[in-house]
């Protein structure tokens, strides 16, 4: 659904909407094709978002997910934004 411009911003207007509970479901269902998500235009944006708004403890399967390619990723023009993220919002990592 966030692989399209328009439905990302509908999604990403109900994690900003929606409770923490929501929010962590929408982070759980990115799961798996993580690494699309983070390389696509659209859903890095989703990711961004479940970055800033979820408590740091409910992003940690992001660096589980991101382990053994965040050089590659700092270096993307979408990877290195959930980089940036995670270092502004998840200090204590």
């Amino acid at each position: 659904l966030a692989h399209a411009r328009h439905a990302c911003r509908v999604v990403q207007a109900a994690v900003d909407a929606e409770d923490t509970s929501c929010r962590i479901a929408v982070a759980v269902a990115l799961h798996g094709p993580f690494l699309e998500a983070v390389r696509c235009s659209h859903e890095n944006h989703l990711l961004q978002k479940c970055v800033t708004t979820l408590p740091p403890d409910h992003v940690r399967f992001i660096l589980a997910e991101l382990e053994g390619n965040i050089p590659d990723l700092a270096k993307h023009p979408y990877g290195c934004r959930i980089l940036q993220r995670l270092l502004e919002h998840c200090p204590h990592w």
